[in-house]
């Protein structure tokens, strides 16, 4: 046989793991092999492939050391990729935050430079008052409370 993959997971009659190696178009195998041959070694029966190489996704991108049977093998597959993306979805959001608050500086910087001499500038007449918005945040602010884009445009 020319393909040793092929052959190692044939000789570990692994056939549904065969089979997915051999005909699934997005499947990682070969990037994954070094944890396809743990799973081997510790007898793990993968249930969803693509699940599992979702999870080994997930470890790298959190650096975890994959040739561990307990990371590689997890007992409940769906639980831990579940709790992986949780996590994974909390770091991004973090990250997102930072650069919104950067953003926001900045835009602030700008905004007060060119809004400055209208600071403070206010029509009112019974019930209604109009007065120029002095930050990016309560820009923001105002976006999220009425619903609209305003935020984007500032």
């Amino acid at each position: 046989m020319k393909d040793s993959i092929a052959e190692t997971i044939l000789k570990a009659s692994r056939t549904s793991l065969l089979s997915y190696y051999l005909t699934s178009r997005g499947q990682n195998i070969k990037q994954n092999w070094q944890v396809v041959k743990t799973t081997l070694k510790y007898h793990y029966k993968i249930e969803d492939y693509k699940i599992w190489e979702y999870y080994i996704d997930l470890l790298r991108f959190f650096k975890k050391d994959l040739s561990t049977e307990m990371l590689a093998c997890p007992e409940n597959l769906n639980e831990a990729h579940d709790r992986l993306v949780t996590k994974k979805r909390k770091v991004q959001r973090k990250k997102h935050l930072l650069e919104i608050r950067s953003e926001m500086r900045e835009a602030q910087q700008i905004y007060a430079k060119q809004k400055k001499p209208f600071f403070g500038l206010c029509f009112s007449k019974e019930n209604l008052s109009i007065s120029v918005i002095e930050t990016v945040k309560d820009f923001m602010d105002q976006g999220d409370a009425l619903h609209n884009c305003i935020f984007t445009n500032v």
